[in-house]
This record gives C-alpha cells, sequence and structure tokens, in this order.
C-alpha cells in the first residue's frame, strides 16, 4: 500500500489527519491499526462464530491486560438450537508493539487468514472495514467491555483512533470516555486505507462443503 494524500480534520479542538492509502479497483473502506510511533491498537476480526466463543476471548484479553474491549458486529442469525453464530470485529484502543499483538491474537479463536494478513502487508497493519461490503452492511456497535479488575495499565491509548473510530460510531465516545485511569496519547494521524475483500461466505456454505 502507497500513501495517496493526506486530509485533516478538527476534532477536540485538535487537527488530526487521515493518511489514505492505495485504492484498489472494488474497494472496502476500513482503518488500520498502526498508531503514530509505530506501535498498534488492538483488533480483532472472527467470521462465523458463535458469539459466546468472542465473549469468552474478550475475558481472555482481560486476563492478558487490556482495559477494555469494543465489540462489533458485522452479520449474525439465530440458529435452531438458540446459539447466534456471525461475524464481529473487536477494537481497544490499548497500544501495543507489532509482535506483541501478533501473538496475542494467536492466543484468540479469530480468523488465521486475517492474522497473518499484516505480514504480507507492506504496511505492516491490520485493518477492519468501517464500509459496506456488497450487499452486507456497515459493521453495528453492540457494547464497550470494561476491565474493571486491572486498571492503571502500563499501556497508554491512542486518541486519534477513539476520535476516528467515534466518527463512524459516535455512540462510544461517552463510554470510552468514562473508563476512568486511561493515559490517552498525543496522535494526529490515523491511516485508512481501501481494499478488495472476497465474496461473502454464508454459514450453509460451509455447512455444505464440510
Amino acid at each position: 500500500m502507497t500513501k495517496l494524500f493526506n486530509k485533516k480534520f478538527n476534532f477536540f479542538n485538535r487537527t488530526f489527519a487521515f493518511a489514505a492509502l492505495k485504492t484498489p479497483k472494488y474497494p472496502v473502506s476500513g482503518y488500520t491499526t498502526r498508531c503514530d510511533d509505530g506501535k498498534h491498537c488492538f483488533f480483532a476480526d472472527y467470521d462465523l462464530v458463535d458469539k459466546k466463543v468472542v465473549l469468552i476471548d474478550i475475558m481472555h484479553l482481560f486476563s492478558r491486560g487490556l482495559s477494555h474491549v469494543l465489540l462489533f458486529e458485522t452479520f449474525s442469525e439465530k440458529r435452531d438450537d438458540g446459539s447466534e453464530v456471525g461475524n464481529y470485529h473487536l477494537i481497544s484502543f490499548d497500544k501495543l508493539y507489532f509482535v506483541e499483538l501478533y501473538e496475542l491474537l494467536g492466543e484468540l479463536n479469530i480468523d488465521p487468514i486475517w492474522r497473518k494478513l499484516a505480514l504480507k502487508s507492506y504496511f505492516r497493519a491490520w485493518v477492519l472495514r468501517f464500509s459496506e461490503k456488497g450487499k452486507r452492511s456497515a459493521p453495528k456497535f453492540v457494547k464497550c467491555y470494561v476491565n474493571f479488575q486491572k486498571q492503571n495499565m502500563l499501556r497508554d491509548q491512542s486518541f486519534g483512533h477513539l476520535c476516528l473510530v467515534s466518527l463512524f460510531f459516535p455512540e462510544i465516545l461517552n463510554e470510552v470516555r468514562a473508563i476512568p485511569n486511561l493515559f490517552w496519547d498525543d496522535s494526529e494521524t490515523i491511516y485508512i486505507t481501501e481494499y478488495n475483500t472476497l465474496s461473502k461466505t454464508t454459514i450453509e456454505e460451509v455447512q455444505k462443503n464440510g
């Protein structure tokens, strides 16, 4: 991915810059994990998984010291057995080093291909979409989970990512800013990208081919 342009905007009386990356022919828009200082916000992507599995992973992330996790849903359906299966995104504004984030993702039940995409990206970052994907709607915010057992973590948080994500999901802003003992950085550049994506795979197709 190569940078095409920077676009600035004002938020909380500060100036932020969008750094847009190379645009493919049939794009899906998303934000990346990369921060100004080379660290990364925590992102995770789940495809066709029971929601209970995602919630268990959130508790594991708390045991590993994350201060909060935002849960987003891109697709879900109720099964005959009462379970809820779908596609989910997790975002935390806590910042980690690249290797630290890569290893942490390996402890979760995420899409294993998505985990490795950052290794093949020239920009060395993970991406989650905020736009529509074909006929599928944009992600929907579900809930903010807070780790009240472990505050005063050594990690700082990306204020730039908070501002960017809250542009698309303004309902998260008050919830996140109410979390005690967070240490927001001074980041003012947020990297977004447009990328190609494969077509939707349904639960029925997985069961048929399995």
